[in-house]
C-alpha cells in the first residue's frame, strides 16, 4: 500500500508540476518539492526534522549542480527509501521502488533511520577530523554521484590524470577508505564513479577548510596530490568565480555556507586564486599550462592552520579577460554503474 500512495503522489506531481494535490497534507515534504525540485519518496518514514534537513542541503547545492547534475533532463528528482516498500518476502524493496521513481533522476538513501541516529568520521586516515551525521553523511554521498555528469572534457581529463598519479593511500583526500581491505588507492583507482561521490559528497558538503587543511600539510612534506584534488573538487563545485565552503554541522545536520572567490586561468578554466573572508588569499601555480595538470605550488597569506571562512564577502578578483563558465552541457551518462 505505501508503494501504491507513492506512486499515485509521483503521477500527481507528474500531471501537476506542484505539490499542491500530492502533497497537500504535509507540509515539509511539499516544500521540498515545490522549492528544490525534489520527491521524497520514503513512505513517510522520515520526520520533520529529517526532511527539514534534507531541504536544507538542497538549499546549498550549486545551481549548476542540481541543474546539470540532480535535475539534468528530468522534471524532479526522487529520493527513495527501498527498505520502507518491502512487501513479505515475495516482493523487496527494490523491486517496488520501480513503480515509484517515474523520472530519470533517482537514487536510494538505504538506511531506514532519522536524522542524528549517529556521526561518523570523515577524514579517518588524515590525522584530522570532521564528523557528519548519518543521514546527511549519505544524501550528500548519493547527491554527489550525480555530479559526476557535470564534468566537462577538461575535468574529465584532470580526474583521469589524478587517478593516475594517486597511487598512494595518502594521495587521497579519502585516505581511509577501504583501511581494512585494500586500501583508499586501490579501491579509488578501481571504483572511480566513487571518486567526486566519496571526497566531494561526504567530505567537502561537510568541513570543505578540513579538506583544504589536509592539503596544505601534505603538500608542505612534498606529497601534491590531495591539493590536485581539492583543486579538482573547487573546480567542480565553484561557477565562473565564486564557490562554497561547507563549514560547522550542528542540529543534526546543518551546515553554513560561506561564499568564496575564486580566480580562473583564462582559456581552459583551472583554478589559480582562492580568497577566503577571514583567512587570506592563496595562489596556485602550474609549471604546465597544459589544462589537466595539478598545481605543482602554492603561497598562502593566512595562519598555517585551518581556518573557516567569516560570515563576510570577500573582495572579487580583478577581471582580466572573460573565462567561459567551467561546466559545458552534462553528459548523458555519468560513467560506469557505481557500487554501494
Amino acid at each position: 500500500s505505501l508503494a501504491l500512495f507513492g506512486a499515485l503522489e509521483a503521477f500527481l506531481l507528474v500531471v501537476d508540476g506542484h505539490g499542491g494535490r500530492a502533497l497537500s497534507r504535509d507540509r515539509a515534504r511539499r516544500a521540498l518539492f515545490d522549492d528544490r525540485r525534489v520527491f521524497l519518496a520514503d513512505g513517510k518514514h522520515y520526520n520533520d526534522v529529517t526532511v527539514k534537513r534534507i531541504d536544507d542541503f538542497y538549499a546549498g547545492v550549486p545551481d549548476h549542480l542540481m541543474e546539470r547534475g540532480v535535475l539534468h533532463g528530468a522534471p524532479f528528482a526522487t529520493i527513495t527509501l527501498q527498505d520502507q516498500f518491502s512487501c513479505g518476502h515475495s516482493l523487496q524493496g527494490s523491486d517496488m521502488i520501480h513503480i515509484i521513481s517515474v523520472t530519470r533522476r533517482s537514487f536510494d538513501l538505504r538506511l531506514t533511520i532519522q536524522a542524528g541516529a549517529w556521526y561518523e568520521e570523515a577524514f579517518s586516515g588524515t590525522g584530522e577530523s570532521a564528523r557528519g551525521e548519518i543521514v546527511q553523511t549519505i544524501l550528500r554521498h548519493e547527491t554527489a554521484h550525480q555530479y559526476d555528469r557535470t564534468m566537462n572534457d577538461r575535468q574529465l581529463q584532470l580526474r583521469a590524470y589524478l587517478t593516475q598519479r594517486s597511487t598512494k593511500n595518502d594521495d587521497w583526500l579519502r585516505a581511509g577508505v577501504a583501511s581494512h581491505s585494500v586500501g583508499a588507492a586501490a579501491f579509488f583507482r578501481s571504483a572511480t564513479g566513487e571518486i567526486i561521490a566519496s571526497q566531494i559528497g561526504n567530505q567537502y558538503f561537510l568541513s570543505t577548510s578540513t579538506q583544504l587543511e589536509y592539503s596544505r600539510k601534505q603538500a608542505l612534506i612534498g606529497n601534491l596530490e590531495p591539493l590536485g584534488w581539492f583543486l579538482f573538487n573547487l573546480d567542480l563545485v565553484g561557477a565562473s568565480t565564486v564557490a562554497t565552503f561547507y563549514e560547522n554541522e550542528r542540529d543534526r545536520g546543518k551546515v553554513d555556507a560561506r561564499t568564496v572567490q575564486i580566480s580562473r586561468a583564462p582559456g581552459h578554466g583551472k583554478i589559480v586564486g582562492l580568497r577566503v573572508p577571514g583567512c587570506g588569499d592563496w595562489t596556485f601555480s602550474y609549471d604546465d599550462a597544459s589544462a589537466e595538470h595539478v598545481a605543482t605550488s602554492f603561497a598562502y597569506t593566512g595562519s598555517p592552520q585551518r581556518c573557516t571562512p567569516a560570515d563576510a564577502t570577500a573582495a572579487s578578483y580583478p577581471t582580466q579577460t572573460p573565462t567561459v563558465a567551467p561546466t559545458a552541457l552534462p553528459t548523458e551518462h555519468p560513467g560506469p554503474i557505481f557500487p554501494k
